[in-house]
């Protein structure tokens, strides 16, 4: 899957129709509609809440937060296929293998992310 970080340095998986955060240990937002965190737009219409009420309703996810045209839904980490379904995910083209050191940040953030997991701190 394609991700990137913001300025902060959290990370966020783009889609067509939104992004995932993480909202805490184990925890994730899934992000329908509205501004992304580079800026970006989502091809969900400002105040276009259809989509929002679709996923709601087929997911049973609780609405963590409602903004003008987009909702962000909190949900488990078990449910990351069902997200990623949800917001449309881009993925990486076939054939490109990243760099050696972007896999090298990449195992670290898991590292790190699954050492937090255990101990329960953030």
């Amino acid at each position: 899957m394609r991700w990137y970080r913001d300025t902060c340095g959290d990370g966020y998986i783009p889609g067509r129709w939104g992004e995932v955060l993480r909202l805490g240990v184990g925890r994730l937002g899934v992000q329908i509609g509205g501004p992304g965190a580079n800026d970006t737009r989502t091809d969900v219409p400002e105040g276009f809440n259809a989509r929002t009420l679709a996923v709601s309703r087929r997911a049973a996810w609780p609405v963590a937060q409602r903004g003008n045209g987009e909702a962000v839904f909190g949900v488990e980490d078990a449910s990351m296929g069902n997200a990623l379904r949800a917001i449309g995910g881009y993925r990486k083209r076939r054939g490109r293998r990243p760099a050696p050191e972007a896999i090298r940040r990449g195992a670290d953030a898991l590292k790190k992310w699954r050492e937090q997991r255990q101990t329960g701190g953030s």
